[in-house]
């Protein structure tokens, strides 16, 4: 929270201070924010974020060198406002293996991903969506996999994590690609600005509900994040870019790691703020699945079922951190009355507790801390899980580790 400025160092290390503490030891709202620039780490480096937009970035000289005319073909929905813009301007052509390609890069069923070397000239070039996901290996398999992929054999990447979002609508970037859109398509003239379209749409209002308790919010904060999470440019492994710079640097000057700056500017006599720039990135674009448009999607980090993968996760290497590997169980921290709270994140500062750093615990999804009620949400999940799988052990005591953590 803003304005609090160190942690009291008094502060018992029970269950609620603890998550009290996980939600008001950052100094700064930007600090808090890191949270959703931490993307879980790819059990395969090319679903890197990195490696996704530089794929993008590859499609997207592509797609503006294949069609001339796209200049012309954004300009003309003006005048077709319901039009889709390949519509006008065409399909690109698909992606097409040199020869003597491994047969994953083909895109021929019977070759394992395991066959593209990476780092090789073909995996640089590699839509990694295009790789073979072999879900005929897992068809009889009791267990679904922890990040979707083959969920749906005939559509393997459908709701997977690390994948692009489905849109509701058709896009409407301003180059029709790529570029966020700044001006009226019907008529002339420049759009408003996010705050200015904000201030005049939503006010602070206060409802108290005679039907709902705070946990009706809490609860649909915990599903919420077990469907999406959308990061930011820039934001592997939760390290803040230098967004600062979108509001100080010329956007002419907008190239390299400024290329995501969408920096939104503030009107004088802003009910809220003084200042009159507030730093902001979009989020990472990812390239488009196979047979799609390659125009610019935003990532879903997470599985877009309702699997628990809040508190799960939805990679391996997630999974695996957060398990003890041992009768089926999660990992715990233990509070000072003994009861089992989430563990710690392994990345927190050494001083996170008495410090300004932030303490965050560890759990499915990276946004577990944000607030004192998620995080008791997750706990609980957490207690619930142990607590299963110890009656199971004791009904079957045949079964191992593996069996008795995916039942």
């Amino acid at each position: 929270m803003k304005g609090v400025s160190r942690c009291p160092k008094a502060l018992s290390n029970s269950l609620v201070l603890a998550l009290i503490i996980s939600s008001c030891c950052a100094t700064l709202i930007s600090e808090r924010h890191r949270i959703h620039n931490s993307v879980n780490e790819p059990d395969d480096p090319r679903f890197s974020l990195a490696n996704l937009a530089r794929i993008f970035y590859l499609q997207l000289d592509q797609t503006l060198d294949a069609t001339p005319n796209l200049k012309t073909a954004v300009a003309s929905l003006v005048t077709q406002p319901d039009a889709d813009i390949m519509d006008v301007v065409g399909t690109v052509a698909p992606f097409t293996a040199s020869p003597g390609a491994p047969a994953a890069i083909a895109g021929t069923p019977e070759a394992a991903p395991a066959q593209l070397s990476i780092g090789s000239i073909e995996d640089k070039l590699l839509n990694p969506y295009r790789l073979d996901q072999r879900c005929s290996v897992d068809s009889s398999s009791e267990f679904r996999r922890i990040n979707a992929t083959c969920n749906n054999i005939k559509n393997p990447y459908r709701g997977a994590a690390k994948t692009p979002l489905r849109r509701l609508s058709r896009a409407r970037y301003e180059d029709g690609v790529n570029a966020p859109r700044s001006t009226f398509f019907r008529t002339k003239g420049d759009l408003p600005t996010a705050r200015a379209v904000s201030v005049a749409v939503h006010e602070t209002t206060s409802n108290i509900s005679r039907q709902h308790s705070h946990l009706m919010m809490n609860f649909g904060q915990f599903t919420d994040h077990d469907l999406t999470l959308s990061p930011e440019a820039f934001g592997e492994g939760g390290v803040e870019s230098p967004k600062e710079q979108c509001c100080t640097v010329a956007k002419s000057l907008w190239v390299d790691n400024l290329k995501e700056c969408f920096a939104l500017q503030i009107d004088a006599g802003d009910p809220s703020f003084t200042r009159t720039c507030i730093p902001f990135l979009r989020s990472s674009p990812v390239p488009a699945l196979p047979g799609r448009r390659k125009i610019r999607f935003q990532m879903n980090d997470l599985t877009a079922y309702i699997d628990a993968s809040q508190i799960y996760g939805s990679t391996n290497i997630r999974a695996n951190s957060l398990r003890q590997f041992t009768d089926g169980l999660l990992k715990t921290s233990t509070g000072v009355g003994g009861e089992e709270r989430l563990p710690m994140d392994s990345k927190n500062p050494a001083n996170c507790f008495s410090g300004e750093e932030e303490c965050r615990f560890a759990a499915g999804d990276v946004r577990n801390s944000e607030q004192a009620g998620l995080t008791s949400l997750h706990t609980l999940f957490l207690r619930e899980h142990n607590r299963i799988a110890k009656i199971l052990k004791g009904f079957n005591s045949a079964w191992d580790d593996e069996k008795l953590y995916q039942v």
